[in-house]
This record gives C-alpha cells, sequence and structure tokens, in this order.
C-alpha cells in the first residue's frame, strides 16, 4: 500500500511540474538581473529574457501585449550587430510618457544616464514623440568603441503613441511605443 501511494504522489508531483513548467513560443521570460538582457546584451542573453513569442499573427519577442484591440509582441524589429543587439522596437501597454520611460529605461544597461532629451515631430503626419539620448560605458565597451564622455551619447530612444492606423498621435500625453538604438538620436531627426 506504501509503495502505491509513493508511485501515486510521485506521479502527481511530476504531472504538476511538467504543467508549470509551460515552455512553448509564449513563456515567461526567464528572470534575469537587472541590467543583463538590454540593449547592447549578447543575442543568447538578451533572448534568455526576452523568448520568442507568435501574437496576433507575428512573431517577436517577450510577452505579448495589447495594442488597440490586438495582441501584439512585446518587442520586434530586433536588430544585431557583431552578435549583440543593437536595436529594437517595443510595444508598451498604453500609459503615460513617465511610465513608458521607466519600461524603456528597463531595456538599457544600468549605468545608463540621460544625457538630452527633446519632442519631435512625425515627418509624414500630425503627431509628437520624445527622443531621449542616454551614454553607457558598460555597452560602449560590450560593443568595443570608446567610451562616450561629456555629454555625448551612444544610445538613442524615442517614445511615442502608434495609432490604430500606423501613424504618430497629435499628443504625447499617451505613449505606447518605443524605438530603441545605440546610434543617438539627432536633433532635427524626425519620429
Amino acid at each position: 500500500m506504501r509503495r502505491h501511494a509513493a508511485v501515486v504522489v510521485l506521479g502527481a508531483l511530476c504531472a504538476v511540474a511538467s504543467a508549470c513548467s509551460g515552455g512553448g513560443p509564449s513563456a515567461t521570460p526567464t528572470t534575469l538581473p537587472p541590467g543583463v538582457a538590454v540593449l547592447g546584451a549578447s543575442y543568447g542573453t538578451w533572448l534568455r529574457g526576452h523568448p520568442a513569442v507568435q501574437a496576433g499573427g507575428q512573431s517577436g519577442y517577450g510577452t505579448a501585449v495589447r495594442l488597440d484591440g490586438t495582441t501584439v509582441p512585446e518587442f520586434t524589429d530586433v536588430r544585431r550587430q557583431g552578435g549583440r543587439v543593437v536595436a529594437l522596437h517595443m510595444t508598451l501597454p498604453a500609459g503615460s510618457l513617465e511610465r513608458a520611460e521607466r519600461l524603456v529605461r528597463a531595456q538599457l544597461p544600468t549605468d545608463a544616464l540621460q544625457t538630452a532629451s527633446w519632442r519631435g515631430d512625425f515627418a509624414s503626419a500630425d503627431g509628437h514623440c520624445e527622443f531621449v539620448n542616454y551614454q553607457s560605458a558598460s555597452l560602449a565597451r560590450h560593443l568595443g568603441v570608446a567610451a562616450p564622455t561629456g555629454s555625448t551619447a551612444d544610445i538613442g530612444t524615442s517614445l511615442y503613441e502608434r495609432t490604430a492606423h500606423g501613424r504618430g498621435s497629435p499628443s504625447i500625453a499617451t505613449v505606447n511605443s518605443a524605438d530603441l538604438s545605440t546610434t543617438p538620436a539627432g536633433p532635427s531627426q524626425s519620429c
């Protein structure tokens, strides 16, 4: 009787363990320390923090995010250079600019310091965005380039609201999208 009970308990534990392990493309991202799976990380490390996902008929990374009533991947257009992540598009849960800045900041190296910010306009629509540049000595080290000095930057971000028609919003009050790159934004750049 004891042996039978032990087999039943062991079987139940195995069933629970496999149900909890989930797996698959929509699995929860692996928990990594802050500042590890960020812009400039090796692609393998970045992918451990942002697993592949299918959402709304799109392939991407991270989790599924609601955008205008549709579910889309949190990260798309991930670009690599020399095995490191150097640019990406991030879809955010719609919210305030302040909240969006915090979410974007979490995708940057922990030593990233803001060097500049300003509002910009979309070239093809009545819409606004916010540009924020940062500098990071650890990013420069990972990319094998000289560290930025003074107020120079080696990270450029833009934050904006993408409407249902894929255009920019006339207000920066609500933000649901961001672009991050190892190329700083310039003052004459449009969103």
